[in-house]
């Protein structure tokens, strides 16, 4: 069974729904190299903060598609003009460091943030060449002002992002575990020293709070 997205749309006090079939968003290029399955998998993030940012894939696909909106030019009389896939990837990638920036490894947004991350970012360029697989000449499309064109390049781009993050969750979860680990030694030394304990005792102590940790975490 092919993997599906439905997506709600606010059209003035309309709510529109649409169901589409994930592959049908595939660039001719990404043919059978790109996993959707984190779209069906997506659940894990709603309402899960990673890096300070909670991921909500309808509002996100909203934002991009105004961005897309933002980034076209216009006619005399108002109508945007369709928009160069390559700028189109552009402004999509450009809007996503802007409204996650903590996953790009903006310091600042970093730097709010309570626990300690990996160096491990998304990257701008890699996520443009991830998008057209590192060929320099692809027969792109040009992208019209409408949700299903704008979800054309925003849905494999999501795709992509939602990937790496995966990965980006995992190197966040070995870098606070190493932390964890470094401060644990720090202050059991530390605290050794200043009764000065003997290795017995530094033994048992350690021993019975490992067996009281166990039992916190059995409840």
């Amino acid at each position: 069974m092919q993997s599906q997205i439905q997506t709600h749309r606010h059209v003035g006090e309309l709510e529109i729904t649409h169901r589409y079939e994930l592959d049908q968003f595939t660039p001719p290029w990404l043919d059978g190299h790109i996993n959707y399955n984190n779209y069906e998998e997506f659940e894990q993030f709603h309402g899960v903060i990673h890096r300070g940012h909670v991921l909500d894939i309808d509002r996100t696909l909203s934002y991009l598609s105004s961005a897309l909106q933002h980034a076209a030019d216009y006619d005399d009389d108002y109508n945007a003009l369709p928009l160069g896939e390559t700028k189109a990837v552009a402004a999509v990638i450009s809007a996503l460091q802007k409204q996650f920036p903590a996953w790009f490894g903006k310091s600042d947004a970093l730097a709010d943030l309570d626990l300690p991350c990996s160096d491990y970012h998304l990257k701008s360029i890699e996520l443009n060449e991830l998008y057209f697989a590192g060929e320099i000449f692809v027969e792109t499309t040009a992208v019209e002002d409408t949700w299903r064109d704008h979800l054309r390049v925003a849905v494999p781009i999501l795709a992509l992002v939602l990937d790496e993050i995966g990965r980006q969750m995992d190197a966040d979860r070995s870098t606070q575990v190493e932390s964890a680990h470094r401060k644990i030694k720090t202050a059991v030394i530390g605290i050794a020293a200043e009764y000065d304990l003997s290795t017995e005792q530094l033994t048992e102590a350690t021993g019975e709070a490992e067996s009281l940790w166990a039992g916190r975490n059995d409840r």
